[in-house]
């Protein structure tokens, strides 16, 4: 059981870290755009930015979370694979 909460815990904070980094790269691509904005005007820009991905961006993320999350459980299998097999 204990495992378990830490498989847990350790692909939330991975989540947690992998969506961080993608949010601050769009808000890069928003600056790169239209410089550093007051943030009433940056919020218009996401606003915009979601308008145009549309109904599609809640795929994007299933699409997203569903890769990070089998390439994480792979890793963790290989990683407690070879754990139990060396000790």
């Amino acid at each position: 059981m204990k495992l378990r909460l830490k498989v847990f815990l350790e692909t939330g904070v991975f989540t947690f870290c992998i969506l961080f980094l993608l949010s601050w790269t769009w808000l890069l691509t928003i600056y790169l755009r239209a410089g550093f904005l007051h943030p009433l005007e940056t919020i218009e820009y996401l606003s915009s930015d979601l308008s145009n991905i549309g109904p599609y961006a809640f795929l994007l993320d299933i699409l997203v979370f569903s890769v990070i999350f089998v390439a994480y459980k792979r890793a963790k299998s290989k990683q407690l694979d070879k754990a139990t097999h060396n000790g």
